[in-house]
């Protein structure tokens, strides 16, 4: 018995995280580069290298806890590049976050797409305190 088993044992409805994870590692993508950045316990920051792409050319989107940015670069017919180094390729980047993270705003300036996430606890996952009668 692995230490896996012995987890997946232990943990009643925790099969959905594991499956998450290897989807995530399945589909882990390079590019764009970005950072993941932890503000505090409660506030995180992505940051992701966006150079070349106008705002009109990005889509962020949050739905059912998989946030996925999105590059779609609009043709350009009339250049011939003689040297392509820069990629600003078409590109989607997905990234999963725990339940109850938020996107506070997003911003983009010099090239680079940032992206405030906060944890925010619902009232009804708040600790309460019980009276006692």
């Amino acid at each position: 018995m692995t230490q896996l088993d012995l987890v997946n044992h232990a943990l009643i409805g925790f099969d959905r995280i594991f499956n998450q994870l290897d989807n995530v590692r399945a589909n882990t993508k390079t590019y764009p580069p970005h950072n993941i950045i932890k503000i505090d316990d409660n506030n995180w920051l992505v940051e992701l290298a966006a150079a070349g792409f106008s705002r009109d050319e990005l889509t962020i989107e949050l739905h059912e806890n998989v946030l996925t940015i999105r590059g779609r670069k609009q043709e350009q017919g009339d250049r011939y590049y003689l040297y392509r180094g820069l990629a600003m390729r078409n590109f989607e980047k997905s990234l999963y976050l725990q339940d109850h993270i938020k996107i506070k705003y997003a911003d983009y300036k010099d090239g680079m797409l940032n992206i405030y996430l906060e944890h925010e606890v619902p009232e009804s996952k708040k600790p309460k305190l019980i009276t006692i009668n």
